[in-house]
């Protein structure tokens, strides 16, 4: 029995001795390093996002550089020679589901091109969305919603998709000023 106490006392005492003198591991590191970033203009970056061919800047317009939707269209709700439509709506309807695909024109409304080196797989996701309209982006051609957990574009280099929005206001209440949603549009390499 006393063997055994020796041993195991033993063992007790090399596993502290190798606590107490170090074993070469480490909890934390810091390292400095510069790191250079070249930021684009949507049109111009790995992801494009491009609005429709269509000069109307009314639903999609650039703001420096990055692109944006309101709705209704700036030009649905002027008064005067360029308003595209005489009853001037003032926003969506309370409880119900818009699909815009295009601009007031009839052009697409945005585009997206993988202009990246691998094949990517394209969704949107919107964080926040107690309280606010839920927009979503969907493939023009099939119709497909893109979402994460759903369907997805599949991109090679070089490919676009035309895209929409559907926003869904159920449960949302009309308010005087406009609501800012920010929406993620995802390209996610797939695996090789």
């Amino acid at each position: 029995m006393k063997r055994r106490t020796f041993v195991l006392g033993l063992g007790t005492t090399a596993t502290g001795a190798g606590t107490l003198i170090g074993s070469g591991a480490f909890s934390s590191a810091e390292a400095e390093r510069t790191v250079s970033v070249e930021t684009a203009d949507d049109d111009d970056a790995y992801l494009a996002l491009i609005k429709g061919e269509g000069a109307t800047d009314d639903r999609a317009y650039r703001d420096d550089g990055q692109l944006n939707f309101t709705f209704p269209g700036l030009r649905e709700r002027t008064d005067g020679p360029i308003d595209t439509n005489p009853e001037n709506p003032e926003g969506l309807g309370e409880d119900s589901v818009y699909r815009f695909g295009s601009e007031t024109d009839g052009d697409p409304l945005f585009f997206s091109r993988n202009q990246g080196t691998r094949t990517i797989e394209l969704y949107s996701r919107q964080n926040d969305t107690e309280g606010l309209p839920h927009v979503q982006i969907f493939n023009v051609n099939t119709g497909d919603l893109l979402t994460g957990d759903g369907t997805r574009a599949v991109l090679e280099t070089g490919d676009s998709v035309p895209l929409g929005l559907q926003i869904d206001t159920t449960g949302v209440d009309a308010q005087e000023s406009a609501y800012s949603i920010s929406l993620t549009i995802v390209g996610k390499a797939t695996e090789q």
